[in-house]
């Protein structure tokens, strides 16, 4: 239950991020409200969860969550980059409490919390009087939504793996059959040879073919039915395991969640306005290639931010739009993911590259 649980959670926390990041962009009060409201019904939702499994600091967060989407729905609080501030500092409060569940699972001491609510400056927690929670979608008769956790999907498709392994070394022993049935064949060939040379009273040579003629039928109905049952088995473990990888497959959006947090914070930090855009269509792709690929693209992210993207100053005097943009895109070649880190900054700056590297080669010499 509580492998389960933790997967839930990492999904509401990265829909509450991702609201929380959109109530920045969005102006007009309907479309906020309706923001506001799915975050109060992602953060009950994983409320209960939490309460499900005793998780009570995790359920003590998300009341206090719920308390603060409720005052900007009642208009008790004003939505600005402070009060942004605190509320992605309750969703990362979150995750922080989430690996001291993993650390106790996996019986390693955790960390005592530091504090059971996101930081404020607003009263304490009171009951949430916010929104009712939407009644769930009732799934329809051919649709049925399961919720399975990554290590046992490893597991099968592992499973799956050893039958096609199997599945190699019984179409090895299948050509060993089909040279057993060649030896019958000829054996019973031979056999009749010699019988058409043999003197009408040696009998005994008839009973012998008799029998090599019927070892060579069964060897064959053997061989056939081997056959037809080994290919039926392969198609299935095929389909099997194409049906596996397909489980395993996840939007390319996915590797992407985190990013538009990061570029906030870094536009906080270098003091740069940045916009960020992803496009990725239809892209999925191994959920075990996307957790290798997430490091790699804020680290590229960081790098256009800090070193592509000019001081406003300078985007000014250029004419440029005064927030820099960074773009993620991702298509499909083939079977190869292509993906693009873009910036619309001044490029690399050839000059100063070209001086350090003589800088270097000078250094080199002496």
């Amino acid at each position: 239950m509580i492998g389960i649980f933790l997967e839930e959670l990492e999904e509401h926390k990265a829909k509450l991020e991702h609201g929380v990041l959109a109530l920045e962009r969005v102006d007009q009060p309907g479309a906020r409200a309706e923001v506001l409201q799915e975050l109060f019904r992602a953060a009950h939702s994983l409320k209960g969860a939490a309460q499900s499994v005793s998780a009570d600091e995790i359920a003590a967060l998300c009341h206090g969550l719920e308390q603060r989407f409720h005052d900007l729905l009642s208009g008790q609080a004003v939505l600005d980059q402070t009060f942004t501030g605190i509320l992605l500092s309750g969703v990362d409060e979150l995750a922080r409490a989430a690996e001291r569940v993993r650390s106790a699972r996996a019986q390693v001491p955790a960390p005592a919390p530091k504090r059971s609510a996101p930081p404020d400056r607003a009263p304490p927690p009171r009951a949430a009087t916010g929104p009712r929670e939407a009644e769930p979608r009732k799934a329809t008769p051919n649709e049925v939504a399961v919720r399975i956790e990554r290590s046992k999907l490893d597991l099968l498709l592992a499973d799956n793996d050893t039958l096609t392994t199997t599945c190699s070394r019984v179409m090895h022993r299948l050509t060993g059959l089909a040279t057993l049935h060649e030896q019958a064949r000829a054996l019973t060939a031979t056999l009749r040879r010699a019988q058409a040379t043999a003197p009408a009273r040696e009998t005994q040579l008839d009973a012998f073919l008799d029998r090599a003629a019927h070892l060579e039928s069964s060897l064959s109905q053997l061989d056939e039915g081997l056959h037809r049952d080994f290919h039926g088995l392969a198609q299935a473990v095929r389909r099997v395991g194409d049906d596996v990888r397909r489980v395993r497959m996840v939007p390319f959006s996915d590797i992407c969640e985190g990013l538009e947090r990061a570029v906030r914070d870094l536009s906080s930090s270098l003091d740069k306005e940045l916009r960020l855009l992803i496009e990725s269509a239809d892209v999925e792709v191994d959920r075990a290639v996307a957790q290798r690929l997430r490091d790699p693209l804020l680290h590229l992210l960081r790098n256009a931010a800090t070193h592509g993207i000019e001081p406003r100053h300078e985007r000014a005097a250029a004419g440029k739009p005064s927030a820099g943009s960074l773009a993620v895109k991702a298509r499909l070649w083939g079977s190869e993911l292509e993906i693009v880190v873009e910036d619309d900054g001044r490029g690399l700056d050839l000059v100063a590259l070209r001086a350090r590297g003589e800088l270097g080669a000078t250094r080199a010499r002496e």
